[in-house]
């Protein structure tokens, strides 16, 4: 526990002396830059990560930090696509990203919180693995190493596939009904700790399960470190073994999944649909006449990013499953339920007033609801 306690000791410091914040970043810009040691440079980075937890630089020190990781993050995104690219590489990309979106939510260094010795044990292990709070591409790249093959984010792979395998489209009021806050912190922390991760050795997590989501369904497998813990379900039947690390007499629940997944995508550093292209699907929306809404493909192909529409197919697939008939007479969520309860996650909020909220949030959810209907699933492949 020395480097917690340093760490711990350090921060208490800087609260107390806002003068010493600099510093800290001034020696931890200097560790990190250069530095031959792997060890003394995931220290660093790891050092880096967890401070921007607490607090930032001041007004006058912003900029120079600022610019330092921006260039940090070009190098070694470089680095991991040429051939000289390493682990250590990737690792120092996950962590540079990571504290470039920590500073950007500062201003000046009027933001202090103290950290826990728990607080600060915690951020240690979830940093270098956590997929929450970046862009869809930067995800991408963070995962690069672990699931080269994979073209969607593994946790959107990983929770989709929970969902099934749990039971949720069984379960009454999925994605209205929240999971347990508990049980959705401890999923989240197991997840950034790196110790649930989607298990590529299975046939099954490939690229092609996801580039075509009209394709029959194909589970995929949750597993811990131990391969003893590893487990699938290939069958309609979705099974409920006992989850790593939670009691064996117990099974997670769908709703903790799904709560976590919608998390997920309302913490994307940018909305999941930009604002041109939410402009051009609520355009769409309001000049609907009798028509059945089938051009709404159309729509996503000409504004949707590749990488979106992958994502978008994963997930409207999984909302389409669980209003199918003989689903909905379980979930009592049909299109419109379930597109009024996602809508807020995959739509920009920035810069609206209430009333414009208010407007936009009906015919979000209207949109959705059309994708949900009438999205051609090989559009997103």
């Amino acid at each position: 526990e020395g480097k917690e306690n340093i760490l711990f000791t350090t921060l208490k410091k800087a609260q107390e002396d806002p003068k010493l914040i600099d510093e800290m970043y001034c020696h931890l810009c200097k560790q990190t830059n250069g530095n031959p040691k792997k060890s003394s440079l995931l220290l660093g980075w790891m050092f880096f990560s967890i401070a921007l937890n607490s607090c930032g630089p001041s007004e006058s020190l912003f900029q120079n930090v600022y610019q330092y990781l921006e260039r940090t993050v070009k190098r070694e995104e470089e680095e991991t696509e040429t051939e000289n690219g390493n682990g250590t590489n990737a690792t120092v990309l996950n962590y540079s990203l990571y504290c470039l979106r920590k500073i950007e939510r500062f201003s000046t260094q009027k933001q202090v919180k103290l950290l826990s010795l728990a607080d600060i044990k915690r951020l240690q292990t979830a940093v270098p693995n956590t997929p929450f709070g970046f862009t869809l591409q930067e995800t991408m790249k963070i995962q690069k190493n672990r699931h080269p093959d994979l073209e969607i984010p593994a946790i959107v792979a990983l929770l989709i596939d929970g969902i099934e395998q749990f039971g949720g489209l069984n379960s009454e009021g999925i994605f209205r009904v929240s999971g347990s806050a508990s049980e959705v912190s401890h999923l989240r922390q197991r997840i950034e700790a790196g110790d649930l991760v989607l298990a590529t050795s299975f046939p099954s997590v490939s690229s092609s399960s996801f580039s075509h989501p009209s394709s029959p369904t194909q589970h995929t497998s949750f597993t811990a470190i131990s391969p003893s813990h590893t487990f699938s379900s290939a069958s309609s039947t979705p099974s409920t073994p006992s989850f790593p690390s939670f009691s064996p007499s117990s099974a997670l629940s769908p709703h903790s999944l799904a709560s976590l997944l919608k998390q997920w995508f309302k913490e994307l550093e940018e909305p999941f649909f930009s604002p041109l292209c939410s402009k051009k699907l609520i355009n769409y929306y309001e000049s609907l006449g009798e028509e059945g809404g089938e051009g709404v493909s159309e729509v996503v192909r000409d504004c949707v990013e590749p990488l979106n529409r992958r994502v978008l197919g994963a997930l409207v697939g999984l909302l389409r499953k669980a209003c199918e008939e003989q689903n909905m007479e379980k979930t009592k969520m049909g299109a419109s339920n379930l597109a009024l309860v996602w809508a807020p996650n995959l739509f920009c909020k920035e810069g609206k007033g209430a009333s414009e909220l208010l407007m936009d949030s009906e015919k979000e959810a209207g949109v959705l609801t059309l994708l949900i209907e009438h999205l051609a699933l090989d559009v997103c492949g």
